[in-house]
């Protein structure tokens, strides 16, 4: 149930000491148990007023009433609710209305979620509890750190090692591979929707995008890391990853049968042994829902191997994807010749009076339009862009906010909630 508040501003250590209490409980009651961590702090000031809090608290008072869950409101006004993981669905729903509530604040409509941190987190207690613990110790200070240390609840041992480095190095990135043997990465593993979008028309999802979040990866298990700042060791960290990830989805159907999936691979992932294990688990009827992602930079890096990559991959019946085109690079690019199903072109509104100017319409007439997916669609002139050529394919997050607002008015989930 709700902990105690008074005018909204909660007693912060009696909040914070409620919930370390209630997570010693959860430790030995873990199991068919879930959380969402709600990042109302990253919100602007003026969104996040008492009766902000008080209405986003009273989204979940209904799973509250029923005893189905026990929510948190700690000093940061960041909420930590706690639920039966039957009541998931019910959840999202109430994420999704949160999201709806404060969609025009800067941290949503931008792209500052993705690159920084997402506004809510889910935790599978019974699975990730030491993990789930740790997060909190970085977020709910001080009083939960305070007890910590009395009551003897740690952070995960493996990422404790990591604690003094600062960069990605060989020996680091060595014990990071080691870690994600022993990691379960399902709830890394994140979703964008590829739509068509005619006119005014509510977007219809045609492929469901799948990636692990290395900023998720990097929170859980090298919080100190910078894992970006070596470019060829970072390039050997998403190896590891896709890999990973394909062992993943290789153990579970969630996935499949809801339709088109797209995974972000390299090219070397294509070759490797881990994605042949992975391609023997699928059914006939699953490979030609899957399209493959590929990083245009590493098609380039090594034209041989990929050639023999997208061969392999038509003769297995998935679908070629190119990823990093702009409206500057298409024209220096022979889409044709590398011989894939779909392209990605980034928007970019820098790049909206050249395009005029270059008159790409013809280029875009020469991928061919139906292949075309205009992705890191932010708002509503990346659209109209994309019509102006014929583009029907769309992704990014105007994109998700039009889904999330449809599916907020028809008090339905959509098809990508399931992923």
């Amino acid at each position: 149930m709700l902990a105690p508040k008074q005018n909204m501003k909660p007693l912060i250590e009696t909040q914070e000491e409620l919930l370390l209490d209630y997570l010693l409980h959860l430790e030995k009651h873990k199991t068919g148990q879930r959380a969402v961590y709600i990042q109302l702090s990253m919100l602007q000031r003026h969104n996040r007023r008492d009766h902000h809090i008080r209405l986003a608290a009273d989204t979940f008072s209904q799973l509250i009433k029923s005893k189905k869950g026990q929510l948190f409101i700690l000093k940061n006004l960041d909420i930590f609710f706690a639920y039966r993981g039957e009541c998931h669905d019910d959840v999202e729903t109430s994420i999704f209305k949160l999201r709806y509530l404060f969609s025009e604040d800067p941290f949503l409509e931008s792209k500052i979620e993705n690159l920084k941190q997402p506004f809510q987190r889910y935790f599978n207690v019974e699975r990730d509890f030491r993990n789930m613990v740790y997060f909190l110790r970085n977020n709910a200070r001080p009083a939960i750190q305070n007890q910590e240390k009395r009551q003897k609840i740690n952070p995960p041992s493996h990422q404790l090692k990591f604690e003094q480095d600062k960069q990605l190095t060989p020996q680091s990135l060595g014990a990071l591979a080691q870690a994600l043997k022993n990691t379960d990465l399902t709830n890394m593993i994140r979703s964008e929707t590829i739509c068509s979008l005619i006119g005014n028309a509510v977007p219809q999802i045609l492929i469901n995008e799948l990636f692990i979040s290395i900023e998720a990866l990097g929170e859980t298990l090298i919080p100190l890391i910078n894992l970006k700042n070596r470019k060829w060791l970072y390039y050997h960290l998403t190896e590891i990853i896709d890999k990973r990830m394909l062992a993943t989805l290789k153990k579970s159907n969630h996935f499949f049968g809801k339709g088109d999936i797209c995974l972000n691979l390299n090219v070397s992932t294509l070759l490797s042994q881990e994605f042949a294990h992975f391609d023997d688990k699928l059914l006939a009827s699953e490979r030609n829902t899957v399209i493959v992602n590929l990083q245009l930079i590493d098609i380039l890096s090594n034209l041989s191997e990929f050639a023999t990559a997208r061969e392999y991959a038509k003769y297995r019946d998935y679908r070629i994807c190119i990823d990093g085109l702009t409206h500057e690079t298409l024209n220096l690019i022979n889409t044709e010749r590398l011989g894939t199903d779909l392209v990605k072109i980034t928007w970019s509104s820098e790049g909206l009076e050249s395009a005029y100017k270059n008159n790409l319409s013809g280029l875009f007439n020469t991928v061919g339009t139906p292949r075309v997916i205009l992705c890191q669609c932010n708002n509503k002139e990346a659209i109209d862009f994309g019509h102006n050529f014929g583009i029907g394919m769309f992704q990014g997050l105007y994109i998700e906010k039009i889904i999330a607002e449809a599916s907020i008015h028809r008090g339905l989930k959509t098809t990508a909630s399931g992923f």
